[in-house]
């Protein structure tokens, strides 16, 4: 990532890339996630970009070990034991879209 500079810029093509999918979105195309919860990717994009930045080419597996441990640890829809419903339910935008996510910030990078 070339820092925190290109933050705004990533966070338009995330929104163009991901939103424009997400199972969360309305029918208009606005976000139905903010009326409900934060969604993880939006609220941690820094962290996200300085994990997947990192991380590099590594395989999905290490993608996701990374941000369970950087994201996940401090998202207040983990339960103490490690285990999420939204996660567990694909309902996480960050874990959903966690292709789109990587190929996004590599090419941002």
């Amino acid at each position: 990532m070339k820092g925190l500079v290109v933050l705004p810029v990533l966070r338009e093509t995330l929104r163009a890339r991901v939103c424009s999918i997400c199972i969360n979105g309305n029918a208009d195309g606005t976000c139905g996630v903010y009326a409900r919860h934060d969604c993880a990717l939006f609220e941690n994009i820094p962290r996200v970009a300085e994990t997947v930045s990192r991380i590099g080419g590594a395989s999905v597996t290490e993608y996701t070990t990374a941000l369970r441990e950087s994201i996940c640890d401090q998202c207040f829809h983990q339960h103490l034991d490690g285990s999420c419903e939204l996660r567990d339910l694909d309902r996480c935008a960050l874990f959903r879209y966690l292709g789109e996510v990587i190929e996004t910030m590599r090419l941002q990078a």
